[in-house]
């Protein structure tokens, strides 16, 4: 009960752990390898508050289930506002997106899905920026908000809340509450920090990850961004890490944790390292466009901090429950989780892999000093470079095209969409290039997809403009196989098995492979439709009716499967098949959903232009 899990975490702060039932438990932990080496509140913390309630809610396919019926939590990471859009922002964007639709599509979101995204925008950087382009720093992060939510909106992303960390009274209050917790349970200490700082980063480098700058001249980068760095050393508020090095390793113990695979090995090489306190303030002398440390107008709070921060503030429509839960010494944690009103913890953070440290490491510990839940699970994509292989940036001038400018047009935008979440890898960095991306949309999308969809409704085929008889005696299936080689049950087997792949495709949180299941029915559909040649036949012959019925339900499969990836077409798609949109997710994709003989059609439509 909570009642002996607080008494617990009481009696080891006191180091007295004497009350039988809490021996017991110890005992059961370390028996199953959970043993907690050093009583120290963290850890008791971390197993009883978080661990227990984040690992006993997740069902077998990997997602939380929570605990009070509040929608999960998936979140992209909060854009800097120091420049506009560019594809690896979009790509960050749609990820998280066609994710997050994919979990409602599949049933896998009981309560639904609330999607965060957001500007982070304080910081010396952004302050000097503004200076130097002679506007105030306002306007210069209100510009900058604008362009990524005008981006968002082009590219179909449904954000609920969308935090810009310097516009929100609720964002600081969340970042203060969260201060004072960490304060008030001893996980902050004052100290002169010294260290490498890399001022392109706005972030401490540790010294295992600093090397020889490549030209020569003698200077330090980062090895992660290549960015050049400084060792400074001045007065700071630090976190220490290493108390929290068994719970972060105990929580990447889960080999579902962060996907890629490769990726959450990185964050164990990096608790292999040393790890040096993380500092969480910086002198209001140096740094005062930020939030100020509570109780001390001397410091501001870092940056990092206060930007993932963001996910407890995102967590509720009115974030007061956040803060009054961190504000909880006693039951906040479980508040949190508990709450119908809050989304916590997450369950998934999209990022790129440039920030994996942040969000596997320093977020982590973070929660685990607080004693909050962590995320469920982590989802770290590549980057998107230019045929030679260098990272596609705004800052590197590489881009052969501005986005906001390609998506003034509709149908670029839903192109690029499509084309970053069929081509975009989360292992290995991607090529960007706008003829591949004219190409996949000419040959999947116009030709596969649109192509079948005007043959499949087409006035000639079918003039009554219905969905034709299955020839099956007044049933809602599809059709029997009137044809020799069994065709018509190929392509309903084929479509089920795509079905089957997509599911478990988005409980590996693999969206590319959600797109490539959609993609190859299609295929299957359009050789179906051409060796069977419906055109032969007579208009009222019932080997026409079939082989159109067959298309059609392939079809609509298909569009189900692709609403996740390009919602606005696939809704098109499915309002000419006639298709409610009460029967619109994968839980009515089978052929047993078929529309029944003589539903209507909708407007004619050419799904995608040429």
């Amino acid at each position: 009960s909570d009642v002996y899990k607080r008494q617990y975490q009481r009696r080891v702060r006191d180091q007295q752990p004497t009350n039988p039932t809490l021996t017991m438990l110890r005992s059961v932990w370390q028996r199953c390898g959970r043993g907690v080496r050093v009583w120290s509140h963290t850890a008791v913390a971390y197993r009883i508050d978080c661990h227990h309630r984040s690992s006993h809610t997740k069902s077998s396919d990997g997602v939380g289930t929570g605990g009070g019926g509040a929608p999960l939590l998936v979140s992209t990471p909060i854009y800097y506002a120091n420049g506009e859009p560019h594809i690896g922002h979009a790509y960050s964007s749609v990820l998280a997106d066609a994710t997050a639709r994919a979990l409602v599509q599949s049933g896998r979101a009981e309560h639904g899905v609330r999607l965060a995204s957001g500007s982070d925008e304080h910081g010396f950087k952004v302050a000097r920026s503004a200076a130097e382009a002679g506007e105030s720093v306002q306007e210069r992060c209100q510009r900058f908000a604008d362009a990524f939510e005008t981006m968002g909106r082009a590219l179909d992303v449904d954000v609920a809340a969308f935090t810009r960390t310097s516009a929100s009274p609720a964002h600081a209050a969340v970042v203060a509450a969260l201060w004072r917790r960490l304060a008030r349970r001893g996980a902050l200490v004052r100290t002169e920090y010294s260290g490498w700082y890399c001022e392109s980063d706005e972030a401490f480098v540790p010294d295992d990850r600093v090397v020889d700058a490549p030209d020569g001249s003698g200077g330090k980068v980062s090895a992660e961004s290549g960015n050049a760095v400084e060792r400074i050393t001045e007065p700071s508020y630090a976190l220490p890490l290493e108390p929290h090095r068994a719970a972060l390793r105990e929580w990447l113990a889960d080999e579902t944790r962060i996907v890629p695979p490769a990726r959450r090995h990185e964050a164990l090489a990096m608790l292999a390292q040393p790890l040096p306190p993380l500092s969480v303030s910086r002198p209001r002398s140096r740094v005062a466009w930020g939030l100020p440390v509570p109780d001390d107008d001397a410091h501001t709070i870092y940056v990092w901090l206060d930007a993932l921060a963001n996910y407890l503030t995102a967590a509720a429509a009115a974030p007061d429950a956040v803060v009054a839960a961190l504000d909880d010494d006693d039951a906040g944690a479980a508040r949190l989780v508990d709450s119908s009103d809050v989304s916590w913890p997450p369950q998934l953070h999209v990022l790129g892999k440039d920030i994996l440290r942040f969000h596997a490491v320093y977020w982590p510990a973070i929660l685990f000093a607080a004693g909050l839940a962590p995320p469920q699970q982590l989802l770290v994509h590549a980057h998107w470079t230019t045929a030679a292989g260098d990272k596609l940036s705004k800052s590197r001038r590489n881009a052969a095209r501005s986005l906001l400018d390609r998506l003034a047009d509709t149908a670029d935008a839903e192109a690029l969409r499509y084309f970053l979440l069929r081509r975009g890898a989360l292992a290995d960095d991607a090529p960007f290039a706008d003829d591949a991306l004219v190409a996949c949309r000419t040959s999947e999308l116009v030709d596969g997809w649109g192509n079948l969809l005007s043959r499949a409704t087409a006035p000639k085929m079918l003039p009554a403009q219905c969905w034709p008889d299955s020839n099956e005696e007044q049933s809602n299936t599809t059709v029997n196989d009137t044809s020799d080689d069994g065709a018509v049950q190929a392509l309903r087997a084929a479509a089920a098995s795509a079905l089957d792949e997509a599911r478990a495709a988005v409980d590996a949180r693999r969206v590319q492979r959600v797109a490539e299941c959609g993609v190859s029915l299609l295929r299957a559909a359009n050789a179906f439709v051409g060796a069977r040649e419906p055109w032969r036949d007579a208009p009222d012959s019932p080997r026409r009716a079939a082989t159109l019925h067959a298309a059609l339900d392939a079809l609509r499969v298909a569009s189900l499967l692709l609403v996740p990836v390009v919602p606005r077409a696939a809704d098109r798609a499915l309002d000419r098949l006639g298709v409610p949109h009460s029967q619109r997710s994968w839980a009515h994709a089978s052929h047993t959903h078929a529309p029944p003989p003589n539903t209507p059609f909708g407007a004619t439509i050419q799904l995608f232009a040429r």
